[in-house]
This record gives C-alpha cells, structure tokens and sequence, in this order.
C-alpha cells in the first residue's frame, strides 16, 4: 500500500502544490516520507519512519501538535520465520517424545499450552488471522500469568522438576521423562520465548489491544481487565483437577485461591499497565487490512 503525503491544513491560497493520487511526491509504504507537503513538527522524515523485527512503518505528521497517521504492517521476514519454526519443532517435539505422559506435573501443563499458543500465532498470521487476534487478546495475559504462576508456586510449595527427576526417575517411568530436562530448561525456556514474543510484536499487539479495549462498554473494561489479571487462575484449575498425579508431580498439594490470585496481580497488573500506557497515544479506530492496519496518534 502507499500512502498520500499529508497537505497544510487551510485555505487553498494558503496551501501550496499538494500531491495527488500516486506521484513521484508521495510516499510508498516501507520508504521515508518526503519533506514536502507536511508542516513540522519538530522531527526529521528519518524519525517518522520506523522498523522493527517483525513490523514496518511510517508516521505522516500532520499538524505541529504531534497528531500523526501511523501506517504499520507485520513483517514475516525468512529469519523471524525460520527462527519461529525452530521453536515450535523444538517445543513439540519435545513434548511428543518425552512429555506425553508428563502431565501430572505443572510445568509439563505449561509447556503444553506454550506450545499450542506458539503453533496458533504461527499458522494464523498465513492462514486465520482474525482467529488469531482474538485468541491473543483473551489469551496472552492468561498464558504470561501462569509461566510466572508455576515458577513462583514451585518455589514456594513444590518440588523441582529436577528433584523429582533425581528421586523417582526410576520409579516414575514415562511420567517423569520431561523433567530429566533439568528445572532451568523446563521452567524457563516457555516463559523466556513468550517474553521474547511479546517485546518482537509488541507494536502488533498494541494496537490489537486498543482495537478490542476501545470498543468495550466503561463498565465491561472494569470486568475485562479483571480478566486480564485473574485468568491464569483457571488453566491452573483445569490441571489439578484434571491432571494433577499428586504421587509424581512438582505440585502436590493444591495452593488455594489466595496466593495464586495474589501471585497473578504481581505478574499481570505490569503487562497491562504497560498495553495501557502504550495506547494511551491511539486516537479513534483501528483501520485493518490484511496485516497492515491505519491508526491516528497524538502526543500523550
């Protein structure tokens, strides 16, 4: 897509030559803006274009108030792709050979939902997109909550995994495959590579947070940030009483209520402070087509 340089806000004798349509003034997508048509604002064209890992983009100034039209569009370059893909056979394979018999224990339950997170937001950028961000909106804090939910339930009423590994591998059998792993591998690889993924496609999931929060009722953004920091709870809920061996597991004894809700404050309430001053800037809807989307933006 290309876009139209802005032109001076006014009367026609005011504003000098615009640029139509398609010229050699306006600029295309993924190129700098040209300084022409657009009043400052007290950056350089250079500044307004920007690039990341996994998305490409400009901001087209348009007054000297720092309102701007930001143009973004995900990027699935050869290596974020071939580096994607390599982790989700690392993560799957590992569970197929080793951990499907390994769900009694939380971080094998962790790992799992890991997994399936990272095959969905793979397959559905090329294939289900919007499957894809609806599932990440309901989804992410959820996951992110329960990474750091296990690591801090396991320290503080649990077994490592590797302790459990050096005790009872040879009794265990299959059940304990997963955790020969060690605990720093088990623990620590799912939460590190989400961690990584939220800050790669953060500029993504910023704008499809504005895009979902914005469109809710003030009283449903009470109850959607409740869900956004309680959530994990409830994939912690589906383990033990589903799952939970208790003979072999690094969560024997159920926590309670209190200490996981509390632990889920402590993990949560960052990430959406952070997607709520990060959105702070957006101004009206989100324009969406395909994996580009249209926003305006001002100074917060």
């Amino acid at each position: 897509p290309s876009l139209v340089a802005p032109r001076e806000m006014g009367s026609t004798k005011k504003r000098g030559p615009g640029v139509r349509g398609r010229g050699p003034g306006a600029p295309t997508f993924g190129a700098t803006p040209p300084r022409r048509g657009a009043r400052p604002t007290g950056r350089t064209d250079s500044q307004a274009f920007f690039t990341s890992i996994s998305s490409i983009g400009a901001t087209l100034p348009f007054s000297s108030d720092g309102i701007g039209l930001t143009l973004q569009r995900r990027s699935r370059g050869p290596v974020y792709t071939c580096v994607h893909a390599l982790w989700l056979i690392v993560m799957g394979t590992t569970l197929l050979t080793l951990g499907s018999s390994s769900l009694g224990m939380l971080s094998a339950w962790s790992w799992l939902l890991a997994t399936a997170f990272g095959l969905v937001t793979f397959c559905g950028y090329w294939v289900l997109q919007r499957f894809e961000g609806w599932l990440i909106f309901w989804g992410l804090g959820m996951l992110h909550g329960l990474l750091w939910l296990q690591l801090l339930l396991i320290m503080y009423d649990g077994v490592w995994p590797s302790t459990l590994w050096l005790h009872h591998g040879e009794h265990a059998g299959e059940h304990l495959l997963l955790a020969q792993l060690g605990t720093v591998p088990m623990l620590a690889t799912p939460l590190v590579t989400l961690l990584v993924y939220i800050w790669v496609e953060r500029a993504y999931l910023l704008a499809l947070y504005y895009d979902f929060s914005s469109q809710l009722l003030p009283q449903h953004r009470i109850w959607n940030m409740l869900w956004h920091i309680t959530s994990p709870v409830l994939p912690l809920l589906v383990w033990a009483y589903g799952f939970n061996s208790k003979l072999f597991s690094d969560l024997p004894r159920w926590p309670g209520f209190t200490l996981p809700l509390a632990a889920c404050c402590l993990v949560n309430s960052p990430l959406l402070y952070l997607a709520h001053t990060g959105t702070r800037r957006y101004v009206g809807p989100v324009r969406w087509q395909d994996s580009a989307w249209l926003i305006w933006s001002c100074k917060s």
